[in-house]
């Protein structure tokens, strides 16, 4: 791995895929194919290219058994997107977390990289997210692990 590319020392990459995928008839979107390739393969070449620690947050660990890559469980089940970042920031061993769910077929590397420069930029924010016209993306952002206890307060109020 490219030094440039590296972020190792400070960031991890969590794929959320714990989703029940009830709009989707319960189909595991992190199978879905998007050019011939399941996103879940192309989102681990990406995070794989930025950091050497990656893992996925799910219910089925099974489901991605042969992709050997560790798989966390929810730390509360069916809690939604919310709960699936609280339990990212909550397993990480760095002091930030790349975070993306599992039916994002347009993420690059580009971006990642650039979400990870500008939390580095700014060390007073808690996290970094796209936003466009249609408002923020915060299920593909870059997050610093110290805001999972914000998360959890959320998550348990419901």
């Amino acid at each position: 791995m490219p030094a440039s590319d590296a972020q190792e020392h400070a960031t991890s990459g969590a794929i959320l895929a714990g989703g029940r995928a009830r709009r989707f008839g319960g189909a595991d979107k992190s199978a879905l194919l998007v050019n011939g390739r399941r996103i879940v393969d192309h989102h681990l070449d990406l995070l794989r290219r930025l950091t050497t620690h990656v893992f996925i947050v799910g219910h089925s660990p099974e489901r991605f058994a042969s992709l050997e890559v560790d798989v966390v469980a929810d730390l509360v089940e069916d809690a939604g997107p919310l709960a699936g970042l609280w339990t990212a920031l909550s397993s990480a061993p760095s002091a930030q977390v790349l975070v993306l769910a599992c039916d994002l077929p347009l993420v690059t590397a580009p971006l990642l990289r650039e979400l990870v420069a500008v939390l580095e930029q700014h060390p007073e924010a808690d996290a970094v997210v796209p936003r466009d016209s249609r408002g923020r993306h915060p299920l593909s952002g870059c997050y610093r692990t110290r805001c999972a206890t914000l998360l959890a307060a959320r998550v348990r109020a419901g």
